[in-house]
């Protein structure tokens, strides 16, 4: 990963776009050693905020299998209600990856 903003890299004849993502945005590693949804969602909060003021894209990975556990669930329930207060733009894969810089 050479940044956290989407970005394109030229692959033989092929160009490919980054959707970079981290471990820390992902649920699976975090309750593999904690069962604590606020834990996760103080994490996945604060990301989102220094994003949004960084101006940058942010990918969580969520697992049906994991975030949707019942307990779990207000962790998104809660970052979607922050993305809606806040008006934070959000986007498919897709739409990140058309407006991700040409390969440099």
């Amino acid at each position: 990963m050479a940044d956290d903003r989407p970005y394109r890299i030229t692959a033989g004849e092929h160009t490919l776009v980054e959707l970079p993502v981290h471990w820390s945005l992902d649920d699976a590693p975090h309750f593999r050693h904690s069962s604590d949804p606020a834990a996760l969602l103080a994490v996945w909060l604060a990301e989102l905020r220094h994003a949004r003021a960084e101006r940058r894209h942010l990918t969580l990975t969520l697992h049906p299998e994991i975030l949707g556990r019942p307990h779990r669930l207000d962790v998104l329930a809660t970052i979607l209600d922050e993305l809606r207060a806040t008006d934070t733009t959000t986007l498919t894969h897709t739409q990140a990856a058309a407006l991700a810089p040409a390969a440099g």
